[in-house]
């Protein structure tokens, strides 16, 4: 579980009768590359709902952070709606910011979202990742003591964007030899209704 400044992530379980569902990557270890971000940039990974499934709230996000780096930097977690004209993220669904550490780098790093109640749009919705500044380090010449967020290639379609401050979001478009899609390891576990 990662730490949550402020305790932000220190809600109860959901009700152990309600069924959940996991979303978006089912990797169990990275493939190659290495994601990272300057201050104020973004990586959301577009979780969609495969099974058209009714769902209920998001519990938790998860984030395959690397080892290298500074993995137990703080970074910022923001839920997007699909704004459904461009196919990109939209609205953010977090009513207050949530600043999150990773206690340890190299594995994946879950987020507790009940508390939040946020529901899971039934077409889908993001999950971004946001680098920080710090009074240490203050710039894009900081890349290399961040985080750094791990890649997949377990999908064959694009759902990963970016965000750069002043330019906007981006729909990231990379193939591997295989024809498989460069994504961000980001998944959700969201209640299953029916």
């Amino acid at each position: 579980m990662a730490v949550g400044l402020a305790n932000r992530c220190a809600g109860q379980a959901p009700a152990p009768h309600v069924p959940s569902v996991v979303l978006g990557s089912r990797a169990h270890r990275p493939d190659e590359g290495e994601i990272h971000g300057s201050p104020g940039s973004q990586f959301a990974l577009r979780i969609n709902n495969r099974r058209d499934a009714t769902l209920g709230n998001i519990r938790s996000v998860s984030f395959f952070i690397d080892a290298k780096g500074a993995p137990q930097k703080p970074f910022r977690v923001h839920i997007y709606q699909a704004n459904e004209a461009s196919g990109m993220p939209g609205t953010d669904l977090l009513s207050q910011p949530l600043i999150v550490a990773a206690p340890a780098g190299g594995k994946w790093v879950d987020i507790d979202l009940t508390p939040y109640r946020i529901a899971a749009p039934r077409a889908g919705f993001f999950v971004a990742m946001e680098w920080l500044g710090s009074a240490e380090s203050p710039g894009p010449e900081a890349v290399g003591e961040d985080h750094v967020l791990r890649p997949t290639f377990e999908f064959k379609e694009s759902l990963t964007w970016s965000y750069t401050l002043g330019i906007g979001w981006n729909l990231l478009t990379l193939t591997n030899g295989e024809g498989r899609r460069y994504n961000a390891m980001v998944k959700a576990e969201v209640d299953l209704i029916k």
